[in-house]
């Protein structure tokens, strides 16, 4: 609903004319507001992985409490029922992540000062960890703890695979995401201007 409110509260291209306005803000603090705004974004696509792994995958779970005895039960689910936890819980993320990202970026771009540049960006990052504000606010203390020391268990890929996987990503790790971002964030400010 934030994304949706802010797209629209974007001045249209009928009405303004696109040079005046992305011309006013230096190009390289547009840059670096875009590509630490995209760097922050990207943060949560981990989790966002994770929690899509354990809602498909997960075979056991485990929770360690400091009060009392650990628990361990089998995840026993159907894949209809991890179908529809997988979408409600982690899609719905992936669509709102993906939806302030882009309203991020435009709302970036568009800025009219360097004032409304960085208040809107901090005010974007704060959207999107609201659901952990909510969640510290309105949740018990147990429910925390619990939640906190829930432990799952994915299925296990093979060896052989895993030790690909984690070439592929430590090969990514250093030599393509901040290239990829930097270019990303380039051509996103030098190509709209």
């Amino acid at each position: 609903v934030f994304s949706y409110e802010l797209v629209y509260s974007l001045p249209s291209i009928n009405k303004v004319k696109y040079e005046e306005v992305l011309c006013t803000i230096p190009p390289d603090l547009q840059l670096s507001a875009v590509g630490v705004f995209i760097l922050l974004m990207f943060n949560n696509i981990p989790s966002m992985y994770r929690a899509g792994q354990i809602a498909l995958r997960s075979s056991k779970r485990k929770t360690e409490l400091a009060s009392g005895p650990c628990e361990k039960a089998d995840v026993k689910l159907s894949i209809g029922l991890r179908l529809v936890v997988f979408t409600f819980a982690v899609l719905t993320e992936v669509a709102t992540w993906s939806a302030i990202l882009t309203t991020g970026v435009m709302f970036i771009l568009t800025s009219s000062s360097v004032e409304l540049l960085v208040r809107s960006t901090v005010a974007i990052m704060f959207v999107q960890n609201v659901d952990e504000v909510v969640f510290d606010a309105c949740c018990s203390n147990d429910i925390k703890d619990k939640v906190a020391s829930t432990k799952y268990k994915v299925g296990e890929w093979s060896p052989r695979f895993r030790e690909r996987i984690g070439k592929v990503e430590h090969l990514y790790g250093m030599f393509i995401h901040l290239p990829l971002i930097a270019a990303i964030v380039s051509s996103l400010v030098y190509g709209i201007r």
